[in-house]
């Protein structure tokens, strides 16, 4: 029974953690706008690597999941990001 409330814990202080990241921006403050492009035939992997080099974003891996986790693919074009959004806005508006 301790094993599964240890379990319990870690799982939902690993999900708060998660939901944090992901509402979490790179600078709440900025104003800034970033150009942002997306090559044609670039995969969800590449576009997180690449918002990650543009500190666009702080965590690929959960950008990633959010996109599989909502079905999302990202479109080719060039976009106006800012470090102030969170990934889930970043997301949306690649699509």
């Amino acid at each position: 029974m301790f094993l599964v409330i240890i379990g319990g814990v870690i799982v939902g202080g690993a999900s708060e953690l998660i939901k944090n990241e992901l509402t979490r921006t790179v600078d709440a403050e900025s104003e800034q706008t970033v150009e942002f492009t997306v090559e044609d035939g670039q995969t969800v992997s590449q576009v997180a690597a690449n918002l990650t080099d543009a500190d666009l974003i702080r965590q690929p891996l959960l950008f990633r999941f959010l996109a599989s986790r909502q079905n999302v693919s990202v479109q080719a074009g060039t976009y106006q990001l800012s470090p102030s959004m969170t990934m889930a806005q970043i997301l949306g508006s690649l699509q």
